[in-house]
């Protein structure tokens, strides 16, 4: 064999022939090859699940030997995190989990690799001061820091517990609102609510 595949693995036999009859031999062939995983490239879960990723592990011998890495740092075993040759399992996910993950296996043929990303979808969430004070007359605006994933779309404001439309008086977006020349019935409690 100029170069063995593990497609010449299987059984062999040999008959030779002369004038006073044949003989046979037979024997089998093992070829060992390096660990090969199969993963998809990308997995998306959501904050606070449970999740588990199963890959495909083929290598002969099979292997024994591996190591789990995140973010190109060496994994441990955690409470939150348990992992096998072929899984990791995460009891409650949380947006540090998020990253890539490689696993390599190794036997006596060499060694493989496994490779995939983690996204975590996590609900939106506003950082905004809790009181603003303005001047009655006066153009003012306040501008609210959001953050989720996938980016929120779907947004509803209130006030005073009554949904909010825009107005002449009024503008306001998923981030924002606006009001165009304040004044006394503007006061009160303002929220704002988003989904992903």
């Amino acid at each position: 064999f100029s170069s063995l595949s593990t497609s010449n693995a299987g059984n062999y036999s040999v008959t030779a022939t002369n004038t006073a009859g044949s003989g046979s031999g037979e024997f089998s062939l093992v070829v060992f090859y390096a660990p090969v995983y199969t993963v998809n490239a990308s997995f998306t879960a959501v904050e606070g699940n449970m999740f588990r990723i199963d890959l495909v592990l083929d290598g002969n011998p099979v292997p024994v030997d591996f190591t789990w890495s995140f973010n190109g740092v060496e994994l441990l075993t955690s409470s939150e995190i348990t992992f096998g040759i072929d899984f990791i399992q995460f009891s409650s996910l949380s947006t540090s989990n998020a990253g890539n993950y490689s696993v390599t296996a190794t036997n006596t043929a060499g060694s493989g690799s496994g490779e995939f990303s983690l996204v975590i979808f996590y609900a939106p969430m506003y950082t905004v001061n809790a009181s603003f004070t303005a001047v009655e007359g006066n153009m003012y605006r306040i501008d609210l820091v959001l953050d989720g994933n996938p980016l929120p779309v779907d947004f509803t404001w209130s006030f005073n517990e009554v949904e909010l439309l825009t107005s002449s008086e009024i503008t306001f977006g998923i981030d924002f609102i606006e009001f165009s020349s304040l004044s006394t019935s503007n006061a009160g409690n303002y929220s704002v609510t988003a989904t992903n």
